[in-house]
């Protein structure tokens, strides 16, 4: 299942990204689903690792665990990958993916992507449920993101 959302910000591209290089962010307090992020390697750059506490709830109805993630692509200020493994869930181990473009002197459209591989057909009878949710806190994430900037 891939998603993608966009914004489009008040903000220089450079700007977006010397928020989102702070990976910090993928835990901020607004996260409903991201808690207690801990680094486990370097804290910039491709490479960095982290881990964070996992809530599926309402979208999923799975308990809370901890999850792994890598930085995999770092190209500032346009592009930041992170693979997040989940090692027991499996189905669940995903990929985010912000990219940056500017548009106009001084804004930026903000690309947010999604990608999550080998979910089983058993919870396609959801996808509309996990669609609707999923976009919905990508859009707030976003949101969150501009207002950090700010």
């Amino acid at each position: 299942m891939r998603y993608r959302v966009d914004r489009i910000v008040p903000f220089a591209r450079d700007r977006v990204w010397r928020s989102l290089a702070d990976l910090r962010h993928f835990a901020a307090d607004e996260d409903p689903f991201h808690h207690q992020l801990t680094f486990t390697g370097p804290e910039e750059g491709r490479g960095a690792r982290f881990t964070m506490e996992h809530t599926y709830w309402p979208i999923f109805p799975f308990p809370r665990d901890r999850v792994e993630a890598e930085v995999t692509e770092w190209q500032p200020p346009e592009r930041l990958t992170v693979l997040e493994r989940n090692p027991r869930r499996r189905i669940m181990s995903h990929t985010q993916r912000f990219l940056v473009e500017e548009v106009a002197p001084g804004r930026s459209r903000v690309i947010f992507e999604i990608v999550y591989r080998g979910i089983p057909w058993l919870l396609l009878p959801w996808k509309l449920w996990v669609d609707h949710r999923v976009t919905a806190r990508m859009r707030d994430k976003l949101a969150e993101l501009e207002a950090a900037i700010a």
